[in-house]
């Protein structure tokens, strides 16, 4: 069982961890085509999309939707599951005080 790494999370870990979540995503065919059906962003619209904070809440909020996508990704980037659910809830609690 690996170690996870806790740390506090500020809003620019939030974005640094949906930037990472996204290459995780992108790592995948099967989850990429999810992702797209999910958001139904275009694959080329991707890169100018990752700059828009509602692009990386959707990120975030894709990578909550089950216990499966949580702990595989926490397993890559060797965080705590709950740093996921943090990054989503910051992402979204930032947003709603722009």
């Amino acid at each position: 069982m690996f170690q996870a790494k806790k740390t506090r999370l500020t809003h620019e870990n939030a974005i640094e961890l949906a930037l990472q979540a996204l290459a995780f995503i992108a790592e995948d065919e099967d989850r990429l085509n999810a992702f797209l059906m999910q958001t139904g962003i275009l694959p080329d619209n991707i890169r100018a999309e990752a700059q828009k904070p509602e692009f990386l809440e959707a990120v975030m909020d894709f990578m909550t939707t089950g216990d499966e996508m949580i702990l595989g990704f926490s397993a890559h980037a060797e965080i705590a599951p709950e740093d996921i659910l943090s990054a989503a809830h910051e992402l979204r609690r930032h947003k709603n005080f722009d």
